[in-house]
């Protein structure tokens, strides 16, 4: 077979994209390629949610009468058992670690890949192996007894399937830790050059904090499963407060988890907006020193304050006093963090799509549950909230309201470079809109009955109440239309979606909008080598990147008109032959990335062109299909898709 010029640059295009590598279910089901394992938990995490929000609305469906209508107590407690373990395990856990920073995070420190690509590979089948026990414990009747599994619901007395659900909790915890292993691991070793600790975006330092953090609680998890299990086994009447299976200690155990593990997740989800408010405000994030240390503040203070999640009179006053005082320092922090990401945005050029209305939503969802945070914290109010619909609404501002929107601000964020596709604007518009709604028409009026003292974790309740939980369960609805929607409209995106541009948003910043949508295999054409100060938008990221070299032309070739090529002009021409860029051939043998290193090292002027299509414009007419190329250069402009 004759190597056209044509064959060849299609067979390298497609050498570049991660996608395109292997069609084969082999190469799904085992991939090494993090881009991959990454989409791979973006599927199966959304099987889940879809499991897990049904599940909620079954509550809410019976919340909206103050009588049992739908289940008996036993049921609405393995429903909001079931409920709480595959939100919290097979969601809140996993999204942003597993998705974004699975395939985002090394691309956004210039890594071609993440440190141990066999673990990262173990992790997802852990996960996919604890999702089958939950599926089995499902079908078989579920657990009781929430998903802290408390005395007595989960003793030997209790008729729940405690011992299938269990392993699953721990498969998914070992999996994240694992992931959590193999990121930091990443951070340290495999940044690009010149990419120092203080040039990091807060999405890497955030991760890296919640990684940390995840590695401390998996053991205490690995405790109190131990201990569950044996008194779901063996316990009979043998557990007593101050014995051998105190359940004091063993709720103790489960807050120390949840406090590293849980609600750690925030933190990526703070990274992840502050660099979506950066891009959009088209500024440095203020004060971003201040900002990392407030963050490692509050992450060691949320750790140590577990002591919170107690009942005020199981524990002496002293301790009380010192979780609560450990507590207001953790808000402290975290109020620096908010006031410095608000402070970005002042006297920016915002532009508001989609990514940073999640954002900012975000922002406001986290400042509510942080006041609320603030009642929870004084000893006072924590003896009358807790265990009350106040507790509960304020976990799920903190995990719908913040982990839940920001991911979908990273989804809609790097959707483009996730999937080299763009998706319909207008109707992500009204998708944030909706949720953010939602979240404050269900959780604002739990806050309000659960002041008034309405228990959680229960099907009945006062009269009095029923109007409150009414608009609630409404609210639930709406809710989950704003989470159904982007299902649609990016699966419709995937299909008729443009092609996205590598910097899909013009001023995002970070390493990874220096890679191709999507991006190659592995990640950049080179190393890339980092030059500024973080943030710096107007700073040139990559510098020094070494080009790998082209396929030399022959000696009798004569050059070709490259401002044939639509975005091309006869100054860009020069550019590209004095970078041994003269033929078609050439051309459409280059790489995106490499591209825009040329244009950027001419300056300013010329790195507003846009080289996306070039390779794809040159290998049609280096094959002489003159037509196809008019019809590709109609629907262009500049160079780029209109």
């Amino acid at each position: 077979m004759v190597d056209t010029p044509s064959m060849k640059a299609t067979a390298i295009k497609s050498e570049r994209n991660y996608l395109d590598i292997n069609y084969d279910i082999i190469s799904w089901l085992f991939p090494l390629d993090h881009k991959r394992i990454a989409m791979l938990f973006l599927v199966a995490m959304s099987f889940f949610v879809i499991i897990g929000g049904a599940m909620a609305g079954l509550l809410r469906a019976e919340l909206s009468n103050p009588r049992e209508q739908l289940f008996y107590a036993d049921i609405y407690n393995r429903i909001f058992t079931m409920h709480g373990i595959t939100m919290v395990y097979f969601f809140v856990l996993p999204a942003l670690l597993a998705v974004f920073g699975g395939f985002v995070l090394p691309l956004a420190i210039g890594a071609r890949q993440l440190a141990h690509p066999h673990l990262n590979l173990f992790s997802l089948h852990l996960y996919l192996a604890g999702g089958v026990l939950l599926l089995l414990s499902l079908t078989m009747g579920g657990v009781e007894g929430g998903w802290n599994f408390v005395t007595p619901y989960a003793t030997l007395y209790a008729s729940g399937y405690t011992c299938i659900a269990l392993p699953s909790m721990l498969f998914v915890t070992l999996s994240m830790a694992l992931l959590s292993i193999n990121l930091i691991v990443t951070i340290h070793t495999m940044r690009a050059r010149g990419l120092t600790w203080f040039k990091l975006p807060l999405f890497v330092w955030t991760s890296y904090i919640a990684s940390v953090l995840l590695v401390i609680a998996s053991p205490f998890l690995l405790m109190f499963a131990i201990r569950v299990a044996m008194q779901s086994m063996f316990a009979k009447g043998w557990i007593s407060f101050g014995g051998e299976l105190d359940p004091l200690f063993t709720q103790g155990l489960f807050w120390l988890f949840v406090r590293a593990a849980v609600y750690s997740m925030i933190f990526p989800a703070i990274g992840i907006t502050a660099d979506i408010i950066v891009s959009f405000s088209r500024k440095p994030l203020h004060a971003y020193k201040s900002t990392v240390y407030a963050l490692f503040v509050a992450a060691a203070f949320m750790l140590l304050s577990w002591g919170t999640h107690f009942p005020v009179a199981l524990q002496p006053a002293a301790a009380t006093l010192f979780f609560s005082v450990l507590s207001f320092i953790m808000l402290g922090a975290l109020a620096l963090v908010m006031i410095n990401l608000i402070t970005t945005m002042a006297g920016g050029h915002i532009s508001f799509e989609a990514p940073i209305i999640y954002a900012l939503t975000f922002l406001g969802n986290l400042i509510i549950a942080w006041v609320a945070w603030l009642f929870l914290s004084a000893p006072s109010a924590n003896m009358l909230l807790q265990g009350t619909q106040f507790e509960t609404a304020f976990f799920h501002y903190l995990m719908v309201g913040g982990v839940v929107t920001a991911f979908m601000a990273a989804l809609h964020y790097w959707w483009p470079k996730m999937t080299g596709r763009t998706y319909q604007e207008g109707w992500d518009r009204i998708a944030a809109g909706i949720l953010f709604t939602g979240v404050q028409v269900t959780y604002f009026p739990q806050l309000m009955v659960g002041y008034l003292g309405m228990r959680s974790r229960v099907p009945l309740y006062p009269a009095e109440f029923e109007m409150a939980n009414k608009l609630a369960s409404e609210g639930f609805f709406v809710l989950a239309i704003g989470l159904l929607m982007p299902m649609v409209y990016l699966t419709v995106g995937l299909i008729f979606g443009k092609s996205a541009d590598s910097n899909a948003w013009g001023d995002a910043t970070g390493l990874e909008w220096f890679s191709d949508s999507p991006p190659p295999l592995k990640n950049f054409a080179a190393v890339p080598a980092v030059a500024g100060e973080v943030y710096r938008l107007d700073a040139k990221i990559i510098d020094d990147v070494v080009v790998p070299a082209l396929a030399p032309a022959t000696p009798s070739a004569v050059p070709d008109d490259l401002t044939k090529i639509e975005g091309i002009g006869p100054k860009i021409s020069g550019l590209l032959q004095a970078a041994g860029i003269s033929t078609f051939a050439q051309l459409a043998q280059a790489q995106t990335s490499q591209l825009q290193h040329i244009l950027g090292n001419a300056g300013p002027r010329y790195r507003m062109a846009n080289p996306e299509t070039w390779s794809k414009q040159a290998a049609l007419a280096a094959a002489g299909k003159w037509e196809e190329l008019k019809t590709l250069q109609d629907a262009l402009h500049g160079g780029k898709h209109k």
